[in-house]
């Protein structure tokens, strides 16, 4: 079937990225399956409460630039998600 995760798992296999180095954002129900998979899932504080609950971390709803906010926060930028420490706290 077709899925985000589905699409996730074949572009890291073409590109030999491994979902555990993969970061996701989501904010709905069929995002629940990426946010789980990947190395490092991320909810936005307006998605839906079930996932939040499987995120790692849960950033700034997506209209207050929620997505520049974990990068910054989480200091993704020239980093993998291995160096990410998924005890971080949600907001």
């Amino acid at each position: 079937t077709a899925s985000k995760m589905n699409a996730i798992d074949i572009l890291s296999l073409r590109l030999n990225i491994p979902t555990s180095k993969v970061i996701a954002f989501g904010d709905g129900f069929n995002d629940i399956e990426m946010i789980h998979g990947v190395g490092l899932g991320i909810a936005m504080e307006n998605a839906v409460e079930a996932l939040k609950e499987v995120a790692d971390f849960v950033t700034k709803p997506n209209d207050a630039s929620g997505i520049k906010y974990a990068v910054t926060t989480l200091n993704l930028l020239g980093k993998g998600c291995e160096s990410h420490d998924k005890t971080t706290p949600t907001l």
